[in-house]
């Protein structure tokens, strides 16, 4: 308990201290101020400039403002800081005393220390012996001075905001409290611009002026004639003015010479000093020629008589002109002195310039008249541009054009610029033979007459095409439009007679490549039209037989034909055949079976037949030869495929009855025994009569067995069947 009142008392002690402190510091305002403003705070918003002069003094007081009357105050301690623009001011005084260092006593304050820079001036540990008044309270007054080079503008004096603060001693409690910082405030002036537009001394070649002043505006001087220049140096009042015209270095001539010199202010007002230099003059005035001459034409010279008229010949075209001088001081002017002239026709102005030493001029005037030229001949001939050449003396000239240009532009230049000539802008043409008079009228009137005899071509014809070309011996199959030909000829000429004739009988034929002939030779015929264009035929040469002839080809693709022919019969022929082969091979296998089921003999019993026997086994067989397609099997192949053929039994009988309905369809069908009579009596059938039979018969040739291949049992013929199913078998 005792702790919580403990507490609650500090914190009231606390509260209170800060409300005695907040309260009484609310109570002042510091900051800068000046006379013109009544020393009222002024917030920066609202400042206005104070328009001022270079090297004009300016106020600034610093202020607390008692604002709520409080009584019983004084100054204990603070700091008082004011800064400026230091380009434009300078801080001279504060209350009275300079600005330095040493400043140690201001009115009744007392002064810890003093801090001063280039733009900011302050006071610590400030303290004052008197009370504070009602209102405002003057502390510190400031001097300024504006700055003589200071340049125009805006400038202020200035204190931050919150940067200083003051301490007052509450005497009737006896204690310290805060009597408030510092507000930001400004003294803002606007430095004028100057109108000092003055010369503060001027000198004319290193010597002063006499009896200059800054106010007289207008001098004259004279100085010697030998002086040939004069160099005027001024100074300026005010440096920030400017300076414009005859400073400097000068050239004088003889006689008055006047210069100025321009002073503008920095605010722009002129002030012009004048200034009247004479330069005395001792010159010769002389200025006449002592002689005067030409090269041509006659003159009676006099040195007071300044104009002549000459009169020269046509054919002088250069004119020499010369003279002296009566004074040596004297000179000619440049370009109008002793000169050669060219010469135009007529009327020619020649002026001779004499200046004296003192510069006085005098002029005479040569008035030439060169003749009019006769001269009426031509320069340059044109005739559209193409130049005509001309020759001295000769009049008429003969041109031929081509028949399409219809006109022509004339075009003449003469001689003699000053000569005319009468032409026309245009001449048409017509064929044949046309006129045109050329007239040249000569500077003096003389006359002469060019004639050009222009014949105009008739239409040329255009056509290089040939109505036929024949070669003796030889034939091509000519058209005028086709213009490359294959000609073969015997291997023994050299040279072929060619005759052309041409669709235009102007047009001209040159052949050449026909001789010395070749295997490949190419000859040419060329054929030119009247306008030049041509057409050119060329003939290419095959000799011998080099070449394949075309019937030779012919015979080759018929004897082509005729063979595949062949061979497409055979082929049908032989598809027939190999269908009675298979219908004779199933029966030879009919018979081979009957002879299993007979004892087989062996090879000791076996006998061969003897040469009578041969003829009746003959007779039981008809010789025939294998087919290309059948093969021969060995007995053990044979025994390999005896059980799957007595599988087969069954498709043979099938196989048997088809034979059997083959036989019985076919009246012509022969079996494995056929005698030698039948097959031929077949054959002449076959002969006589090929193209009533759709089926072909076999002959005796193909139905030809070997005896030797009948006394062996062991070999089997095969058809083409049984081959097929017995390869497949042993793979």
């Amino acid at each position: 308990m005792k702790r919580i009142e403990k507490s609650v008392l500090i914190i009231i002690f606390i509260l209170l201290i800060g409300v005695t402190f907040n309260v009484k510091a609310e109570s002042f305002n510091y900051y800068l101020s000046d006379n013109d403003s009544n020393y009222e705070y002024v917030d920066k918003n609202s400042v206005k400039a104070k328009t001022v002069k270079r090297g004009d003094t300016i106020k600034v007081t610093a202020i607390i403002d008692n604002k709520d009357n409080v009584s019983d105050y004084r100054i204990n301690s603070g700091k008082l800081t004011v800064r400026w623009d230091e380009k434009y001011l300078s801080l001279d005084e504060v209350d009275g005393k300079y600005y330095n260092d040493s400043i140690t006593d201001i009115s009744e304050l007392s002064l810890g220390s003093v801090h001063k820079s280039s733009n900011k001036f302050s006071i610590e540990e400030i303290s004052s012996n008197g009370l504070l008044k009602s209102g405002k309270n003057k502390i510190v007054e400031y001097k300024f001075h504006v700055l003589d080079n200071a340049p125009s503008g805006e400038a202020k004096i200035y204190q931050m905001d919150g940067e200083d603060n003051l301490k007052c001693f509450f005497t009737t409690e006896e204690r310290t409290v805060n009597c408030g910082e510092s507000l930001y405030s400004e003294i803002r002036i606007n430095i004028e611009k100057s109108n000092v537009n003055k010369i503060s001394s001027i000198k004319i070649n290193g010597k002063e002026l006499p009896n200059f002043n800054e106010d007289t505006n207008d001098y004259e001087l004279t100085v010697e004639s030998n002086v040939e220049k004069v160099n005027i140096a001024v100074v300026k009042k005010d440096e920030k003015s400017a300076i414009s015209g005859n400073y400097g270095d000068n050239p004088v001539k003889y006689g008055s010479n006047k210069f100025t010199i321009n002073i503008i202010s920095e605010s722009g007002i002129k002030n012009t000093y004048t200034f009247n230099i004479i330069r005395e003059d001792s010159r010769s005035t002389v200025n006449t020629l002592k002689t005067l001459t030409l090269s041509a034409g006659e003159i009676e010279f006099k040195p007071n008589v300044t104009d002549y008229n000459v009169t020269v010949e046509n054919d002088v075209e250069k004119l020499i002109i010369t003279s002296s001088l009566t004074d040596p001081k004297s000179k000619y002017v440049e370009d109008y002195t002793n000169k050669v002239i060219e010469l135009n026709e007529g009327s020619n102005k020649v002026e001779i310039k004499v200046i004296s030493e003192k510069g006085e001029e005098k002029v005479y005037t040569l008035n030439i008249n060169r003749s009019l030229s006769s001269n009426n001949s031509l320069k340059s001939l044109k005739v559209n541009d193409e130049k005509v050449e001309l020759k001295k003396d000769e009049f008429i000239y003969n041109l031929i054009l081509e028949n399409e240009i219809t006109d022509v532009v004339i075009k003449a230049e003469t001689n003699d610029p000053k000569a005319t000539v009468e032409l026309d802008e245009r001449y048409p043409l017509q064929v044949g033979d046309n006129e045109i008079v050329i007239t040249v009228v000569a500077a003096s009137g003389s006359k002469a007459t060019y004639t050009l005899n222009i014949t105009r071509k008739k239409m040329l014809s255009k056509d290089s095409l040939l109505t036929s070309i024949k070669i003796e011996g030889y034939s091509i199959d000519f058209k005028p439009t086709t213009t490359l030909y294959n000609l073969k000829i015997d291997d023994k000429v050299d040279e072929l007679k060619i005759t052309t004739t041409q669709q235009d009988p102007n047009a001209t034929v040159v052949i050449e490549g026909n001789k010395d002939l070749e295997n490949g030779s190419i000859i040419k015929i060329n054929v030119r039209a009247e306008d030049g264009s041509y057409t050119r035929y060329f003939i290419n040469i095959e000799k011998g037989s080099s070449g394949i002839s075309p019937i030779v080809i012919v015979i080759i693709v018929l004897l082509i034909l005729l063979a595949g022919c062949i061979g497409l019969i055979f082929y049908r022929k032989k598809r027939k055949e190999k269908k009675e082969f298979d219908k004779f091979d199933k029966e030879a296998k009919e018979e081979k079976k009957e002879k299993k089921e007979e004892p087989v003999e062996t090879d000791e019993s076996k006998e061969e037949p003897t040469k009578e026997e041969k003829p009746e086994q003959e007779e039981n067989y008809v010789e025939t030869e294998l087919p290309k397609e059948a093969t021969v099997v060995s007995e053990t192949e044979l025994n390999s495929d005896e059980v799957e053929e007595q599988n087969d039994v069954s498709e043979e009988k099938e196989e048997q009855s088809e034979v059997e309905s083959d036989e019985d369809e076919d009246p012509n069908y022969v079996g494995s025994h056929v005698s030698s009579e039948s097959v031929e009596e077949e054959e002449n059938q076959d002969n006589e009569e090929p193209a009533e039979n759709n089926e072909e018969v076999i002959t005796k040739s193909e139905l030809n067995y070997q005896d030797e291949e009948y006394e062996q049992p062991t070999k089997k013929v095969l058809s083409l069947d049984e081959e097929e199913v017995q390869n497949k078998d042993v793979e």
